[in-house]
């Protein structure tokens, strides 16, 4: 078994989260008293943990699940405070839960991407420079 790489392993946290919170939600009406409910956003969130349980096979598809997931939270969070969301129950708690949980997943992309490290010139290549 490949070890699991940053990208894939923050994938894989953020869809089970979505999986624990799509889980918890069912029968209640208010997620732990304090978050908006509803049928339309357990699918949504049981959709997303799918998805990320799916995509995060591969670093390069877990990285696309972080940026597809944090923007789409994002969105959610833009029809949260601009309240184009009638559709579906956002209250302000849920506005920023979703603007943290977007930028979070925006930002994890970035801790994913492999850094270069720059390679030393050799004598022969700094030779041909001059």
């Amino acid at each position: 078994m490949r070890p699991l790489g940053a990208g894939r392993l923050l994938a894989l946290l953020a869809a089970a989260a979505f999986l624990v919170v799509g889980a918890l939600g069912f029968g209640h009406g208010r997620l732990f008293g304090t978050f908006a409910d509803s049928t339309l956003l357990k699918l949504v969130h049981l959709a997303f943990a799918a998805a990320g349980l799916a995509l995060a096979r591969r670093a390069g598809t877990a990285r696309t699940y972080l940026l597809a997931g944090g923007i789409a939270s994002l969105v959610l969070w833009l029809v949260g405070v601009t309240a184009l969301g009638g559709w579906i129950p956002l209250n302000p708690a849920d506005n920023w839960l979703h603007l943290l949980l977007g930028a979070g997943m925006v930002l994890m992309v970035d801790a994913t991407i492999a850094r270069a490290r720059p390679r030393p010139a050799t004598d022969a290549l700094a030779a041909s420079t001059i």
